[in-house]
Parts: C-alpha cells; sequence; structure tokens
C-alpha cells in the first residue's frame, strides 16, 4: 500500500514538472547568469526552428547569437546567426534556408556594412513566391502554362531599392527560353520595370505602370556581346542611373525611374519551363536606411519612474548604444517604443532615459514608494525585470527574492543573496512596503550574489528626474497582497534594446 502511495506522489510531482515546461518559452543560464539558450514548447515538445543559443567572449560581451532549427551536423540550418567583435560591434548577420545562405551582411571596423542577398539554387530556399516553381541541377525551374509568369523574391530582409545596388544572375540560353527577364520595383502585375532577354540574342526594357506599358527604346535590341549557352545579366544602380549590363558589356544607361514597389523578382514570358541560376543582389547598408529598423538586441532592464515615461537603468545597459527602443506591458498589453537618453552619471553608473512617445504614459500614479530609512542587514527585498533580456522575446517579467547581506548595509552599494542573471541588471530592487532600495548593477563573487546600486544614496539626484521633492513617499501598493503588488510592479519594468546595425557596444 505504501509503495503504491509512493507511485502516485511521484506519477503526480513528475506530471507537475512536466507541466512547467509543456507551453511556453524554457531559458536556460550558464554559470555566470547568462542567459545561453531559449526553446519554445507544444506539448512538452520544443519546436525545430525556436531554438536561441548565446555565446559570450570574457567580460559577458555577446559574441554570438543563433536563432532558428538547429542541427549536429549543420548547425544553424533555417534561421539566422549573428556574430560580434570583442568591442560588441556587429561583424556579421547572416541567414539560412534549408542549408544554404541567403543573406549576409558584413561589416569591417568602421562599421560599414556589405549586404548580399543570394541563392544558388543547390536547394530550394523558399524565397521565391510561385506556386510553379523548383529547384534541380543549381537551377531554379519557373514552370507555366501561361503567357506570363512571375516569381517575386521573398527577401528575409527587405530590399533598398532607393540607394545603390548590384544585382547579377545568369539566363541560360536555349530554344524554350524566348522571353525570360527579371523585375525590379515590383508592386504587382501591374506596376513593375523588365529587362528582358529574347532568344540569347536580343533584349528589351519597359516599365509597366497601372498596367501601361512604357517601352526604352526598340522592343528587340540585339545583345553587343551575346554568349551561345548563357547571358549574365546586371543592373546597377549608381546615384541617379541605371545600368544594364549583359555579359559584362554595358548596354544601356537610363535615369531610374520611380519605382512603385521595392521588391525584385524574374519574369518569363515562355510556355512551358524556365531556367534561371546563380542570383546575387549586393549594396552598402547605412544605419539610416529604413530597412534596418527592425533587427534589435537586449541589453537588459530599466523601469519607469515617472509618469511621463522616463526610464532608471544603468550606464552599462546603454553603453555605446545607438538608437534604443523599449518594450514592456501596460494593462496586459506589450508595448515597444523608441526611447532616447536624457541624463547619464558614469560615475554612479545610472542613467535616465525617455520614450520619445509624448502620448504614452505607462502609469498614473508611482507603483512604488521610497523613504530615508536605509534597509537593514537580513531584511528581505525582491527585483522584477527581464533575465532573458538579450533575446528579443517578450515574455512576463520574472521575479526575484533575495535578502541584504550583513556587510553591506553601510557600504555606498548593497550586496543582495538573491540569483544573479546579466539581463536583469538595470531591474528595481524593492522592499517588502513596495519601497525602491536599489537597481542591479552586476554579479556578486558567485551567482547567488548581486550587487545593487543604493537608491538613497542617490536619492536627490533621481528624485530630480522622477519630478518629485518629498524626501518620503508610500507606495499605493504597500498594503496589497504579495501577488497583487507583484503584479503592479512588473507593469513598471521594460527591455532595453539596441539597433545592431548602429551599436558600438552590446555588452551587459
Amino acid at each position: 500500500m505504501h509503495r503504491i502511495i509512493l507511485t502516485l506522489l511521484l506519477v503526480l510531482l513528475a506530471a507537475n514538472l512536466f507541466a512547467q515546461v509543456r507551453f511556453g518559452w524554457r531559458s536556460i543560464y550558464d554559470t555566470s547568469g547568462r542567459l545561453s539558450r531559449m526553446n519554445y514548447y507544444v506539448n512538452g515538445v520544443s519546436v525545430p526552428d525556436s531554438n536561441y543559443f548565446f555565446q559570450y567572449y570574457t567580460g559577458n560581451v555577446l559574441k554570438a547569437i543563433v536563432r532558428g532549427e538547429i542541427t549536429p551536423n549543420q548547425g544553424c540550418k533555417t534561421g539566422s546567426v549573428m556574430l560580434f567583435d570583442e568591442a560588441g560591434s556587429l561583424t556579421s548577420y547572416s541567414v539560412k534556408r534549408n542549408g544554404q545562405n541567403v543573406f549576409t551582411i558584413n561589416c569591417d571596423n568602421s562599421s560599414q556594412c556589405l549586404a548580399s542577398w543570394s541563392d544558388q539554387f543547390d536547394t530550394y530556399s523558399g524565397c521565391w513566391g510561385s506556386d510553379s516553381i523548383g529547384v534541380a541541377g543549381g537551377k531554379l525551374l519557373l514552370s507555366s502554362n501561361k503567357t506570363e509568369k512571375f516569381s517575386i523574391f521573398e527577401s528575409p530582409l527587405p530590399i533598398d531599392l532607393s540607394n545603390d545596388f548590384e544585382l547579377h544572375t545568369v539566363i541560360p540560353t536555349t530554344e524554350k527560353t524566348s522571353r525570360l527577364g527579371v523585375v525590379l520595383g515590383w508592386k504587382d502585375e501591374k506596376n513593375y520595370l523588365v529587362i528582358e532577354i529574347l532568344y540569347g540574342e536580343y533584349y528589351s526594357i519597359s516599365l509597366v505602370k497601372d498596367g501601361q506599358v512604357k517601352q526604352y527604346g526598340d522592343t528587340r535590341i540585339p545583345i553587343s556581346k551575346k554568349n551561345q549557352v548563357e547571358n549574365e545579366v546586371s543592373i546597377i544602380r549608381k546615384n541617379k542611373d541605371l545600368i544594364f549590363e549583359i555579359n559584362n558589356s554595358i548596354e544601356t544607361v537610363m535615369s531610374v525611374p520611380d519605382f512603385a514597389g521595392s521588391k525584385i523578382g524574374f519574369i518569363s514570358r515562355s510556355r512551358g519551363e524556365a531556367t534561371f541560376d546563380n542570383f546575387v543582389f549586393r549594396q552598402f547598408l547605412n544605419t539610416e536606411q529604413k530597412n534596418l529598423k527592425d533587427y534589435w538586441v537586449g541589453r537588459g532592464s530599466g523601469f519607469f519612474i515617472s509618469t511621463t515615461g522616463r526610464i532608471l537603468t544603468t550606464y552599462d545597459v546603454v553603453s555605446g548604444a545607438g538608437d534604443i527602443r523599449v518594450k514592456g506591458y501596460k494593462n496586459g498589453k506589450a508595448f515597444s517604443l523608441p526611447a532616447v537618453i536624457v541624463g547619464e552619471e558614469e560615475e554612479t553608473n545610472l542613467v535616465i532615459l525617455q520614450v520619445t512617445d509624448k502620448s504614452f504614459s505607462p502609469f498614473t500614479q508611482l507603483p512604488f514608494g521610497y523613504t530615508n530609512i536605509k534597509p537593514i542587514s537580513e531584511s528581505t527585498v525582491f527585483s522584477v525585470g527581464y533575465p532573458g533580456a538579450a533575446s528579443d522575446i517578450l515574455i512576463n517579467p520574472e521575479y526575484f527574492s533575495g535578502k541584504v547581506i550583513p556587510a553591506s548595509a553601510s557600504s555606498t552599494n548593497m550586496l543582495i543573496e538573491m540569483p544573479f542573471r546579466y539581463g536583469m541588471i538595470g531591474s528595481p530592487i524593492f522592499d517588502t512596503d513596495a519601497n525602491l532600495v536599489g537597481i542591479v548593477s552586476n554579479r556578486g563573487l558567485e551567482i547567488k550574489y548581486t550587487e545593487a546600486i543604493d537608491f538613497l544614496q542617490n536619492a536627490r539626484l533621481l528624485q530630480g528626474y522622477m519630478g518629485r521633492t518629498e524626501r518620503i513617499y508610500e507606495s499605493p501598493n504597500k498594503r496589497s497582497s504579495q501577488k497583487k503588488m507583484v503584479k503592479a510592479l512588473m507593469e513598471s519594468v521594460v527591455i532595453i534594446e539596441s539597433n545592431i546595425f548602429n551599436t558600438n557596444n552590446n555588452g551587459y
């Protein structure tokens, strides 16, 4: 009987443990408190393309972030790989589809970045939009029974036709390839620019706008340097000129038209099966280009200190950052907003950010309080923040409890016996009355200890940014249950991120 009861208890315990990871994200941290891996689980099974891996240099600067479907033999099979140098600057960013690189950015020491969109057609990358497409023998196959068929490139990062670029592809010459071409500025089937190769001997250029065709030159212009097997087509934008080359010979130079759209692709006006080979699109990037605005890396946590959207974090979190944005929850709904630095104290390791959206207010009144009495030794404190801030995944903030170490009670900073996570740097620390007593700043000598900036030591400076003058302010959540108190305080914390393409240092 005792054995049966014990067995039932073990089964119930196991079920409870597995239920914790059956649905949602699971985060794993290394022995230094750094996020090392994330996986998303459905029905207790990890989703293959949800893997996140993080690597670090010494000094806790991010070295690599790998996302997607990762296999032991191929590494990242379908996903992305970001690499950073020891200063925290991006050196390369690549996207893979079915084991094939389809997009790569390489950056030099001056942060100038060259982007390459490519497809060698060794395997089907899934980047070409069409219902009659395939890959065989290193070539893209476009089949159609219609007189006109398009295949539009679905880029992993948007292409920018408003800046200089180079596009290269190869069009084989066979009896079946009567009219094959490259389209630019694609919006839809009634708006695009096209250069076509006709029977391997001629070319034509035309602009289709609202279904009306504007021809540039004759409908059949002889190729000056034709090839009997294949024709290499290059389209180059240089300032305001569009240069068309065939087999490394300039055929036409024209002014850049007003593109209706921003996509590129292939067109076939030949019945049956058409083939294309070796696609490459390249351009140098600058950080002001719109297609780079949505690529971010998490740097740490912060928290609102005013109803007007001011945020307190540490100097280490934003040091060297370019564009900054913050993510969090308000009334249970996620938000993502740009922010700028409005105050910094490097010597005290404190920074004030301001959300640039003037209509945004995180709360109607400050959810936490403060006092002029320093926490006593062994007193209980807690923190809320985002330990997995290094990822770009917004999940609920986490709660960590601890106590003040006796030796730190009289020092300028605080040492707390509380599990440390690097993503928590910049998070607030509260006492049991919801008073702000510190800000997470670093790891202690061991991972079970957290160093914190003492709020009381910097109260006058911080109260100025908070727009408050009273020496004591009682939290409206002081008499709430712990659950309600923590929930209210969680909506005051945010993830702080910087854009990876104009960031000088992304280390914690």
